[in-house]
């Protein structure tokens, strides 16, 4: 992150106002009677080039279309500094300067989705985000300073996460959200608090900041004014008069004189993203580190609104044009991305590629509010069935839907009627079932009498009492029985039935 130069607080406040007082531009009651907003800008200066290559080591350059020519409207930091090349350069010459130089077309919406995501990330630090400018975003930190322990603490929390982006950006802090932008712009990373500090900061600026256009600012220029500070040394009436009453207004609102509303950023109601490949692939391999980057965003999206999912959309894509559409499924709404990026493996394991693919996107529409779960904060943690759901949702992901069953209880005393299979979810704890066995015969085995004791594998002894089952008589399915827990000599524990009717011994169940 770099670093950032405070202006000095109140201190020194009366000698640097004094400066522009009599200008009329500092107005020092109004400055101190109530702490203005701070607002935290995010400048990405070369957004152009940042939204289309991936790797900073090469040269690289968006070109695009102007005045019928094709000139460089961006570069990467190894192609300013190794070849010289700079923005508005004609691309010949750029390739004069570089002959391997990688040359992508200006693509404005990924620019645009770029900075989506960089607002969308920036809600996690303030619910005032805005997106400001081309290639900016500011946010409104005064109120989130001391949920993040100060604004140094939230400074460093910002710059971390910026660092991971991969982006080239500049950062300020000042009461407004267009001396920020300035500031930010300017690559002079300061922290302004005291709006009594905006017109020193500012001076050094140019004065093109607030020209309409080259016209004006050629005629500010024709005046002797070159910086901002030049501009504020003249009395206000002397500006509008001039230059016009827009240009005082632009100046009142940089030194936060006059309130600016920006319109707040709203985050889109479903989640998409897609990652570009270097190069033309098949090869999973390569395919799997772009889904869990993905994987990882939507997590965050998900995080940030409190939300969870049960179904999301994965397309490998050639050349906008998808080749294939795996939905993933959750039976318990989720959000974290090690939980998806596992259930996503198992069904990229079963996915054959029949030609490459450019690009990955990961589409997330079913969206429902996270629920709250209340811990015991004196007992230990049980056990709610989600990590046997999490098994359930692999095993189906690499077999299918469907292909798991679950024994549940019917209505019906009968052995054969008394399970019936359902859906694994949601999960329930069998009940006891007065003590039957889980491993009935299909067909129930009739069993030999020895000293008037039923045998199998020996004579056995009946260790529990009777259990009479009569049942059926009104769907064709009568029967009559009672029926006994035994063992025999081995310890084998068997469940058997004397039918009523015919007075005879059967083996129905195995229960070890």
């Amino acid at each position: 992150m770099p670093e950032l130069s405070v202006i000095p607080h109140p201190s020194g406040r009366a000698r640097q106002a004094s400066l522009y007082e009599a200008s009329g531009f500092v107005e020092r009651e109004a400055a101190e009677a109530q702490p203005a907003e701070l607002w935290l800008c995010i400048d990405l200066p070369r957004l152009a080039i940042d939204a289309l290559s991936s790797g900073r080591s090469e040269p690289a350059v968006a070109v695009e279309r102007k005045a019928g020519r094709i000139e460089v409207a961006d570069c990467n930091r190894a192609a300013r500094q190794q070849q010289g090349i700079c923005p508005a350069m004609p691309l010949a010459a750029a390739l004069s300067l570089q002959g391997g130089l990688n040359v992508y077309g200006r693509d404005r919406d990924a620019e645009q989705q770029k900075l989506t995501r960089l607002a969308d990330w920036s809600l996690a630090f303030s619910d005032r985000v805005a997106l400001y400018g081309d290639r900016s975003v500011v946010l409104g930190i005064r109120g989130s300073l001391r949920l993040f322990g100060g604004l140094s603490a939230l400074l460093q929390k910002v710059g971390c996460g910026l660092d991971r982006f991969g982006f080239e950006y500049g950062v300020a802090v000042a009461p407004s959200p267009r001396a920020a932008l300035w500031l930010a712009q300017s690559g002079a990373a300061q922290i302004v608090e005291n709006p009594l500090e905006l017109a020193s900061a500012l001076r050094a600026l140019p004065v093109s900041k607030v020209a309409r256009d080259s016209r004006h600012l050629a005629r500010m220029q024709h005046s002797g004014i070159r910086t901002l500070g030049d501009l504020m040394r003249l009395s206000r009436t002397g500006v509008a008069r001039r230059f016009g009453a827009a240009t005082l207004e632009i100046l009142d609102r940089a030194l936060a004189k006059r309130p600016e509303t920006v319109s707040c950023y709203t985050s889109p109601a479903c989640f998409s993203a897609e990652r570009f490949f270097y190069l033309p692939t098949c090869d999973l391999d390569l395919i799997r580190p772009a889904a869990r980057v993905l994987l990882g965003e939507l997590e965050k999206y998900l995080a940030a609104r409190q939300l969870a999912t049960r179904l999301f959309y994965c397309e490998l894509i050639r050349n906008s044009v998808p080749l294939a559409r795996i939905a993933v499924g959750c039976r318990r709404p989720a959000y974290r991305a090690d939980q998806l990026k596992l259930l996503l493996e198992e069904h990229l394991c079963n996915t054959r590629l029949e030609a490459e693919v450019t690009s990955i996107g990961i589409a997330c529409t079913d969206l429902e509010p996270l629920a709250a779960r209340q811990i015991d904060l004196f007992q230990p943690a049980k056990a709610d069935g989600r990590c046997w759901s999490g098994l359930i949702e692999r095993i189906e992901a690499r077999l299918g839907r469907n292909t798991l069953k679950r024994l549940a209880v019917a209505q019906d005393h009968r052995p054969e009627r008394a399970s019936l299979s359902t859906d694994p979810e949601p999960l329930q704890a069998m009940p006891n079932g007065a003590g039957r066995p889980l491993w009935l015969l299909e067909n129930p085995e009739p069993l030999g009498l020895r000293h008037g004791k039923p045998c199998w594998h020996g004579p056995l002894d009946r260790l529990s009492r009777c259990e009479r089952i009569e049942q059926g008589w009104w769907d064709g399915f009568d029967i009559s029985r009672d029926y006994w827990i035994a063992e025999n000599s081995a310890g084998s524990r068997l469940w058997i039935y004397r039918d009523r009717r015919c007075r005879g011994w059967f083996l129905h169940g195995v229960f070890a």
